[in-house]
């Protein structure tokens, strides 16, 4: 998989933690990249556009979790008259 620049907004925000930074081996960056591509079907966008950040979030709170976070978040913006 290429590498991503900026691709715009996040899908988890606001980002108010800690930076991650390293260096994985090809198992492990294998793994990412399908957790990438999980989460890009889940939200609906092209898998270049999730950033390493979301995929680590997605993977931290779970795919179930994130579902709900999703919802939950789609909701509020509904209400807001948002996005």
């Amino acid at each position: 998989m290429k590498k991503r620049g900026s691709s715009g907004r996040p899908i988890f925000s606001p980002k108010d933690g800690d930076r991650f930074q390293g260096i994985t081996t090809r198992v492990g960056t294998s793994r990412l990249n399908a957790a990438r591509e999980r989460l890009a079907v889940l939200v609906s966008r092209p898998v270049e556009s999730v950033s390493d950040g979301d995929v680590f979030e997605y993977l931290a709170r779970g795919h179930n979790e994130t579902k709900l976070w999703l919802k939950k978040r789609a909701a509020e913006l509904t209400m807001e008259g948002g996005e």
